[in-house]
């Protein structure tokens, strides 16, 4: 009687993660599909700036205090223009759960 018990519990164990995994994947999508108009192409240029910083760092064009001083302002720009689709995010994500 006991091995049925524990079968049955490995049973709902897998269910339960598959279930969440599912609902992981089901949210994430509709965060995606919610913040698509808040994302621009300032995000590409931004991104675009930042690799050609690492390349010119790479390359040793810049000093590592340049790096380190472009970097920052590049990444506080670019948490600036996600921070919208960030909150849109947390919200569908307690809303749905």
């Amino acid at each position: 009687m006991e091995k049925k018990n524990k079968e049955n519990v490995r049973a709902y164990f897998v269910q339960r993660l598959a279930a969440f995994l599912l609902d992981v994947i089901i949210v994430g999508l509709i965060c995606t599909v919610l913040t698509i108009p808040f994302t621009n192409d300032s995000v590409a240029k931004l991104s675009d700036q930042s690799i050609d910083i690492m390349q010119n760092y790479i390359n040793h064009e810049i000093s590592a205090t340049t790096y380190m001083n472009q970097s920052i302002d590049i990444t506080y720009q670019l948490a600036k223009l996600n921070g919208l689709s960030t909150v849109v995010t947390i919200v569908v994500m307690f809303y749905i759960s």
